[in-house]
């Protein structure tokens, strides 16, 4: 029968093994629970909330040999309790496969080897009663279903609602973006066929490619711009930045 340890003692004992870690803290587990608990893991977690992992360790580390009772001394705890779902059941993983694999897609960035999949567990459970012919209750419930996911190579990818399409101004560049309509313009050609294409307010821009090579610094004298000055209608509150351009110059009037 283990000993009898009074409420300060086992306040004691967990103070002295909340300042230890590692290999240390699970040699101190160990002895403890070898010399009042008769070597039991399991009530030294229930007398001083130690897991009983840990302890399992430590008194394999301290006797250099394995415990009885722990995983029926297969290494790695392999076998140890209840077997998992797609153990019992054979054909689950063959099944979850051919409901998953064709609604997943791999990592766009190819940082995993995890495909992603649209299906929810839920989704799966129901699909593996209603097309594959399990029962309800042989299944196991939908947390437990997600890890199965995750560990036949799958991860779920939360569904999200549509967006709003956002609005663009109508100017000339915003009929363009919603115009091309996200195609990539990743060549001359493309840029060049989808500015040709485009229309704005029922008129089609005219449109010309420039492939010259603008000097810097380049500055037009007063009267080399005097001609085009009567073209040119700036605003009265906002001269340097509101301005006007009016190709026809016969009848153009500015009143500021």
């Amino acid at each position: 029968m283990a000993a009898k340890l009074s409420e300060a003692i086992v306040t004691t004992i967990k103070d002295a093994a909340r300042q230890l870690r590692g290999q240390g803290k699970r040699a101190f587990q160990a002895k403890v629970a070898k010399d009042y608990l008769h070597g039991s893991a399991r009530r030294a977690e229930t007398v001083f909330g130690w897991g009983r992992e840990a302890v399992f360790k430590g008194l394999e580390e301290l006797d250099g040999s394995p415990v009885p009772g722990k995983a029926d001394q297969i290494p790695g705890g392999v076998g140890r309790g209840r077997p998992r779902t797609e153990q019992r059941l054979d054909n689950l993983e063959a099944d979850v496969r051919s409901l998953v694999e064709p609604r997943s897609q791999a990592d766009p960035k190819f940082q995993s080897a995890f495909a992603y999949t649209r299906m929810t567990a839920a989704n799966v459970r129901r699909a593996l009663i209603d097309e594959k012919g399990y029962r309800p209750d042989d299944l196991p419930g939908d947390r437990t279903l997600r890890r199965i996911l995750n560990r036949f190579g799958f991860r779920l990818r939360r569904v999200q609602k549509t967006k709003p399409v956002k609005k663009i101004k109508e100017r000339c560049w915003g009929v363009l973006e919603m115009h091309r309509n996200g195609t990539l313009l990743d060549t001359i050609e493309k840029a060049v066929h989808w500015a040709e294409t485009m229309t704005r307010k029922g008129v089609r821009p005219m449109f010309c490619l420039l492939d010259r090579v603008y000097q810097l610094g380049v500055r037009l004298t007063k009267a080399a711009l005097r001609p085009y000055c009567e073209h040119v209608c700036r605003s009265a509150s906002l001269p340097k930045w509101s301005v006007a351009i009016h190709p026809q110059p016969a009848t153009v009037r500015c009143d500021g």
